[in-house]
């Protein structure tokens, strides 16, 4: 007797297994191709990493362009507005202000290199109105700042460079500075009027995400999000300050230091709506798909909605279930049966660890449209630190929060999954290394109130409470193919996993499973 996969992750009674007859089934039509061969035929999935629209976006801009190219006159990344393009205001004093593409750095490269030599200052504005344009009265602004004194906000009309340098970057503006130590001031209408510090270690070097929502009937900003940072910054959200005519212009500004040069610079700057509640509809079935043809309404918990794009970030093992069998397509697949038509965003790459992800979390997935993100990721980070202890835990707990910050800044919501097992030892050497890896993913869900889908909870609690079938499943290779990357049989149970994360009844678990089933034996 043994348990379904089901069953074991919900702990229910032991029940003749229709899974693990599957699984059995699965493991006999196996063909084991080399490994290398699996991945080169993943590799050949890889994506673009052009800048694409997202719904909702008004303006977007990771700063791409040829290195010290001008900012003034710039055509942003992404810009649903006719006729939008930054410019520059100049205040020069002692020196000069410059703004330019830097491919060299950034969150990640490029970025928008601000630079003040001198007593000099300045900022790049873009025009939120036009002809045909009629602006929100709720959206969102956010962009990656780093250095001396960064602001993101708005200003009535676009500011005039002044050649005396007399005219300061912060007459008229609204919006929030972020000081050197991580503090966050409010300035309205060029006043200082509201004065948050920053809680946690704040790291100067670093870049830190910023975004804040604007209402501007109420003329309240709300969310406000600084990373890396648990502050209540309930204090900068003040009314009739981010009105309709205040925030005519986008901003992004240096503030002026007597005796010093700056250096500013900015990435991934965005102005979008703030999307409202959707309701899934049902695609209806048609005669000509198996899959289709099976069809429900989507079911009120069913997180996920039609027409939206789930991007899948992780390493090699999201490479390879990047095919018919394999949990990335399964999971679009097992959707589509739950009645919700989504499209993937496949970004699996073979060897990333979590901070190899960072680095392309915003090309990969958030520049691509998604509206959600999966993130796995872990088993290449505890390998790193093996050979390389400074690339350990801490930098992978940092990493994710990074990840999960700037989605969130994006209004990409994050499904966390726990990592497969390192081999089938369950208490060999690799797996009590992933053990608090694991734990973090546990507890940073909940913090943050993510949706979570265990995998390893599940492939362990399916190596432990199965019988295993000597004929059909090989000593070490039950669900995983070369003790790392998972079988079919694996990336199935993925799938399952990943599909009851993202609010699957369990009522409907089972049909779901047959289905998926009868389509991958064809």
């Amino acid at each position: 007797m043994t348990l379904s996969m089901l069953a074991i992750q919900k702990a229910f009674i032991p029940k003749q297994s229709m899974l693990t007859r599957l699984l059995h089934s699965q493991l006999e039509t196996v063909n084991m191709k080399p490994l290398s061969l699996i991945l080169s035929a993943a590799f050949a999935l890889s994506l673009t990493l052009a800048h694409a629209a997202r719904a909702g976006d008004i303006i977007s801009d990771g700063f791409s362009g040829a290195k010290g190219a001008p900012i003034s006159g710039r055509v942003p990344d992404t810009a649903n507005l006719p006729g939008a393009k930054w410019s520059v205001a100049a205040f020069n004093s002692g020196g000069g202000f410059g703004a330019n593409i830097d491919t060299g750095a950034g969150d990640p490269a490029p970025r928008a290199y601000l630079t003040s030599g001198g007593d000099s200052h300045g900022a790049i504005v873009i025009s939120l109105a036009g002809a045909t344009f009629a602006m929100p009265t709720k959206f969102r602004i956010s962009a990656s700042l780093l250095g001396a004194n960064p602001a993101l906000g708005f200003y009535p009309v676009a500011p005039a460079s002044d050649a005396s340098g007399l005219t300061d970057v912060f007459w008229n503006f609204t919006g929030l500075m972020l000081g050197g130590s991580g503090d966050l001031s409010l300035y309205r209408r060029g006043a200082l009027v509201a004065h948050v510090k920053y809680t946690g270690a704040f790291d100067a070097k670093a870049f830190h995400r910023l975004s804040y929502d604007v209402d501007t009937r109420s003329g309240a900003i709300s969310n406000v999000s600084l990373e890396g940072s648990t502050s209540d910054y309930s204090p900068l959200c003040l009314p009739d300050t981010f009105t309709a005519t205040a925030t005519r212009y986008a901003a992004l500004a240096s503030l002026r230091e007597i005796g010093r040069d700056n250096l500013t610079s900015a990435d991934n700057f965005l102005v979008a709506t703030i999307p409202s509640v959707q309701t899934a509809v049902a695609a209806a079935p048609a005669a000509t798909d198996k899959i289709s043809a099976q069809q429900s309404v989507a079911a009120p918990s069913v997180l996920v909605h039609s027409g939206e794009k789930v991007g899948f970030m992780g390493d090699s093992i999201t490479a390879l279930g990047n095919t018919k069998k394999g949990y990335v397509q399964l999971v679009i697949a097992g959707l589509k049966l739950a009645g919700v038509d989504a499209t993937a965003i496949p970004a699996g790459h073979s060897g990333d660890t979590s901070g190899n992800m960072a680095m392309r979390t915003a090309p990969d997935v958030l520049h691509k449209g998604a509206d959600w993100m999966t993130l796995s990721c872990g088993v290449n980070d505890v390998a790193a630190a093996e050979k390389n202890p400074t690339s350990g835990f801490e930098s992978f707990k940092k990493n994710v929060m990074h990840m999960v910050a700037n989605a969130e800044a994006w209004h990409v919501r994050v499904i966390l999954l726990t990592t497969t097992p390192r081999g089938e030892n369950l208490t060999g050497q690799f797996n009590p290394a992933l053990a608090p890896y694991n734990e973090f993913f546990r507890s940073f869900a909940k913090e943050k109130n993510l949706p979570l889908a265990d995998v390893n909870a599940a492939f362990c609690r399916y190596l432990t409470a199965t019988t295993p079938d000597a004929a059909r499943e090989p000593p070490g290779r039950r669900l995983l193919a070369d003790g790392l990357h998972p079988n079919d049989a694996g990336q199935f149970l993925m799938a399952m996993t990943v599909l009851e994360a993202m609010g699957i009844p369990e009522s409907d678990l089972p049909r779901i499973e047959k289905a998926l089933h009868d389509s991958i034996k064809k």
